[in-house]
């Protein structure tokens, strides 16, 4: 009987075009090296089951996360970095909806690869023989077990159906989106600023009246602004949602013990002008202008004793 068909690949190109393709630039431009490292590890992932990866984002992305490290990223970063490759064309969206990912792109990889190999690829395939996107949706018979849709061969064109659930989609998740945004933003937030994710901590009034009184020697709000600034060019030492609340508080500690109180500064002595002995307290030009003072004077009483 013969051996079945390996379906995963041992490796898989890579164009040296990669980083002159405007999908992974926009990629770099919303996560930078992160982004596309997280990509990769993917794509790995998918090829190393064969041309898709049927399995959950959260699953996929805690796995992701685990082959790079905590240090570098966490899960929920990785979920939103894959959601956002579908918004970009790196992976098709419609599948990645229901959890299945794959691309035209990878597809056509794979099947370059694994031309000589006689692998089924009716399972969400993309692609006709001549590597050009299908008109029809992907065959398959398999059922989604999450969503209950079976994805079945249909004669409705594929420019149609994504149109028609993106749209659906769109206005659902819109809705979702808005009323979150509703419950979690506060309005009164003066100062908001940009997270690890790229989501915004929002700074409102009454933190910063208590960082006030904490901090008296400084200017809170001109300080929230620097980090403002600071967090705009620094994007690799941005915070994430739990660490940002001791970011605050470290740098506001640090501008309190580098302030002096105004107080001090009247209160404070003349700085030593003499840089290799100890300054003297004695006001030498003050005691030579009262001997010149007591000098005018006894010659005057001597003029009017004559």
């Amino acid at each position: 009987m013969p051996r079945p068909p390996k379906k995963g690949l041992d490796y898989f190109p890579k164009d040296v075009g990669f980083y002159n393709d405007y999908k992974i630039m926009e990629l770099l431009e919303r996560y930078g090296p992160v982004g596309v490292a997280v990509y990769e590890v993917v794509l790995t992932e998918v090829y190393r089951n064969g041309y898709y990866l049927a399995e959950p984002i959260d699953r996929v992305s805690a796995n992701v996360a685990r082959i790079i490290g905590s240090k570098w990223v966490q899960k929920r970063l990785v979920s939103q970095v894959i959601l956002d490759c579908g918004d970009i064309g790196l992976f098709e969206t419609t599948l990645l909806k229901h959890g299945v990912i794959t691309s035209v792109g990878i597809q056509r990889r794979y099947a370059t690869v694994t031309s000589r190999n006689k692998v089924n690829k009716e399972c969400y395939w993309l692609i006709d023989e001549n590597g050009q996107p299908l008109l029809n949706e992907p065959k398959s018979r398999e059922t989604d077990a999450e969503t209950g849709v079976s994805v079945t061969e249909t004669r409705e064109t594929a420019s149609v159906i994504p149109q028609k659930e993106s749209k659906e989609n769109k206005t659902k998740q819109n809705k979702k989106n808005s009323s979150e945004l509703r419950g979690s933003l506060r309005p009164e937030a003066v100062f908001r600023l940009i997270l690890l994710d790229g989501t915004y901590y929002e700074v409102c009034p009454d933190e910063v009246e208590e960082y006030r009184k904490l901090y008296p020697a400084i200017d809170v709000e001109q300080e929230y602004r620097k980090m403002i600034g600071w967090l705009d060019t620094h994007a690799k030492n941005r915070k994430t949602p739990k660490g940002i609340q001791k970011f605050i508080n470290g740098w506001l500690c640090r501008a309190q013990d580098s302030a002096r109180p105004s107080d001090d500064r009247k209160n404070a002595p003349a700085p030593n002008r003499f840089h290799n002995f100890e300054q003297s307290a004695t006001d030498y030009d003050a005691l030579a202008m009262q001997r010149i003072r007591d000098r005018m004077s006894g010659e005057e009483e001597g003029h009017e004793g004559t």
